[in-house]
């Protein structure tokens, strides 16, 4: 299969300006992502021209050449090509030449594209039962339903855990402690404290209790914060103790940010 997209990966190599210009390289899920040295020593028409390619456009701060599904074995041989390939990878949001808006649509593409194969999956999974149950094969009183429809709706409701697994890897901190804080707004007793309907203060500081199952945002600004916090506590923890101490400030300081 390799062998099939070679030229493919050595055109698109030559045709973005060689190797020399590609500063950094990612792909998300239909398209390989450069943050080129020189825009203008990519010849855009003719990669748009290559068999195989399906656009070539600029977008926030990047050259984005869409492949399509098959992207990622086009990146594993364009990698090939590409000079000092160890030090490419999907750094792309720190890039001084990217906008704000590019490094954030940077950050939520990278975190999203990795999910999106188990978000579809579940979404088939929805289909089915909706075609299952017009069809009559099952009801929606049945067992059958009850197990299908919450193993659909898992990915939906756990979606926080993923979400800060996923930011983790694109903001190179340590996706299990954003895993932990992740469970920290999943938490069935967090869920207690905001259904029992009385004020809750931690150190006399009022916490404002919301539902945090199937959210995107609040895990996101929390791996954010994370990817600060975490950082700070190595620097000034001394290494005898940073394995106990760095996790453990980290979960008690970003673990109220929400």
């Amino acid at each position: 299969m390799s062998k099939k997209y070679e030229k493919l990966a050595q055109d698109i190599v030559e045709k973005i300006g060689g190797s020399e210009n590609v500063s950094t390289l990612t792909h998300c899920m239909t398209r390989l992502r450069f943050a080129l040295n020189q825009n203008k020593e990519a010849d855009q028409d003719a990669i748009k021209a290559l068999d195989g390619v399906i656009d070539a456009i600029e977008s926030g701060g990047q050259f984005q050449v869409v492949i399509g599904t098959h992207v990622e074995e086009v990146y594993e041989e364009v990698v090939k090509y590409i000079k000092h390939a160890e030090n490419i990878d999907d750094k792309l949001s720190n890039e001084k030449n990217v906008s704000v808006f590019g490094k954030l649509i940077d950050f939520i593409s990278g975190t999203f594209s990795p999910i999106v194969p188990a978000i579809a999956g579940a979404g088939m999974i929805k289909a089915l039962l909706a075609l299952l149950i017009l069809f009559n094969v099952v009801s929606k009183a049945s067992q059958t339903y009850y197990v299908i429809n919450f193993m659909s709706d898992a990915i939906f409701y756990f979606l926080p855990f993923l979400l800060a697994y996923s930011a983790a890897n694109k903001l190179k901190c340590s996706p299990v402690l954003a895993l932990v804080l992740a469970g920290v707004l999943l938490h069935p007793n967090l869920d207690l404290l905001r259904t029992a309907g009385n004020n809750v203060s931690v150190f006399n500081i009022p916490l404002t209790l919301v539902a945090y199952s199937s959210s995107v945002v609040p895990i996101l600004l929390t791996v954010w914060a994370q990817s600060y916090i975490e950082p700070f506590f190595k620097r000034i923890i001394p290494n005898a103790v940073k394995i106990i101490f760095v996790p453990m400030f980290t979960i008690l300081v970003v673990g109220f940010i929400p």
